[in-house]
């Protein structure tokens, strides 16, 4: 529902490797489940931080390609109509490594990671459309006993193993010799 305080929100459609913007144009950058999708992943970083100011902020929240993740996504999707050309490229090797590897080469700093999604999104079927994951209150405990769980001490590796997705923040250096 629109409101006044986004009524001015501007929609652009653009290619995210030359993107419409004037330099140092944006203090935040946002992508929920988009950086995987682009073919050349390393010029949209770039392009990210051409147009963010010094000291803005990018986050990344991406499905994680791990041994579990990449085990399902061969047994089950395969031949998937919802997997784009970038996805079939690369990612069985997107993983907050890697693109931590790809921030930091670009320029960004204080760059930080976070596994998530480990039992429910997995459990759910992800995209599939399986009935556990149509089912509110199923997904309702699913994510709260995830909740709980990811707050027990040394269990962080086997939760890992099993993490369908990543976050990672990363900062512009308020000037070039701070990167």
């Amino acid at each position: 529902m629109a409101t006044k305080a986004n009524a001015t929100l501007i929609l652009t459609a653009g290619d995210a490797e030359a993107l419409p913007y004037e330099d140092e144009s944006f203090q935040r950058i946002s992508c929920n489940g988009a950086g995987h999708h682009l073919l050349d992943f390393r010029s949209a970083l770039r392009e990210m931080y051409r147009v963010l100011i010094p000291g803005g902020i990018v986050v990344f929240y991406e499905p994680t390609a791990s041994p579990f993740s990449n085990a399902l996504r061969g047994l089950f999707l395969q031949d998937d109509k919802y997997e784009s050309p970038a996805d079939l490229a690369h990612k069985d090797e997107f993983t907050s490594e890697s693109v931590r590897k790809l921030l930091t080469e670009v320029g960004f700093i204080d760059i930080t990671t976070s596994t998530h999604d480990f039992l429910a999104y997995p459990l759910s079927g992800m995209y599939l459309n399986l009935p556990l994951g149509r089912s509110r209150t199923t997904m309702k405990f699913l994510t709260q006993l995830e909740s709980k769980l990811e707050r027990l001490p040394g269990l962080k590796l086997l939760f890992d193993l099993f993490t369908w997705r990543f976050l990672v923040v990363a900062t512009k250096p308020m000037t070039v010799a701070d990167g």
